[in-house]
């Protein structure tokens, strides 16, 4: 559910705070500590975990695919 989508279900008629909030937190399913929009510590948040693995995998598809020609 995306930012937009918490304010129309809150029937708010603009963007609140709490609405990115909450939008972040059901994407990444993660805890209030881990939330970039409210951590006392963001810059302790690790992020991009799991982009190496991604990367490689992207790169071996893209790879296949040019190898196909």
């Amino acid at each position: 559910m995306g930012v937009i989508e918490c304010a129309l279900d809150e029937e708010d008629e603009r963007l609140l705070p709490q609405h990115f909030l909450d939008a972040y937190a059901m994407q990444e399913g993660c805890d209030i500590e881990l939330n970039v929009f409210d951590s006392p510590n963001l810059m302790e948040i690790p992020l991009d975990v799991g982009a190496d693995e991604y990367e490689f995998a992207r790169s071996k598809c893209l790879k296949k695919k040019m190898e196909r020609g």
